[in-house]
């Protein structure tokens, strides 16, 4: 992170979560940035989303504004980003990117919240806390399904129960 992150407790549960003041009247986007770069372990397709505490439990609705989250997703290719506002009275997420992520080797993928552009003139609160990725579907490894065959053996004979399948399964 860069900027004047605090640390500010949840005021709904035990966690903690970022916070940072910043003062207009031309709030620079690189004021205070956050960059969250999860270790992936597996390529497949992927649901990202961001979570943003709610504006009530720490007083800050009058001056929260727009951030503007990106993500790198691959390797050297940032998207142009995501305009989300923070001025939720509760806690929310947000869905950022839904698509594949490939795992490479030395590469991870990551998303970067900022603040937007043309905000000011007074005061602007932003908050971080966490990011999730939920795997929808692997793209290599998984078990589709398991099949058996014998050679010369007619469908009408087969028996469930003599299979390897079930046998090696009940040992």
């Amino acid at each position: 992170s860069t900027g004047p992150w605090q640390i500010t407790p949840s005021h709904d549960s035990f966690s903690e979560y970022l916070t940072a003041v910043l003062q207009g009247p031309d709030i620079s986007t690189d004021a205070a940035t956050v960059t969250f770069s999860p270790d992936i372990k597996q390529s497949g397709n992927y649901s990202v989303t961001i979570y943003t505490p709610g504006c009530l439990g720490d007083g800050t609705c009058g001056s929260r504004g727009r951030v503007n989250v990106t993500t790198e997703m691959s390797q050297g290719r940032q998207d142009e980003g995501n305009i989300l506002w923070q001025t939720n009275n509760y806690d929310k997420y947000d869905e950022i990117y839904n698509g594949p992520i490939n795992v490479r080797e030395g590469f991870r993928p990551s998303v970067t919240l900022r603040p937007a552009s043309s905000q000011g003139p007074t005061a602007l609160t932003i908050v971080a806390q966490r990011v999730r990725f939920t795997l929808l579907k692997a793209t290599s490894g998984n078990l589709n399904g398991l099949f058996e065959y014998t050679p010369g053996q007619a469908l009408e004979k087969i028996e469930l129960s003599d299979s390897v399948i079930n046998q090696a399964g009940a040992s």
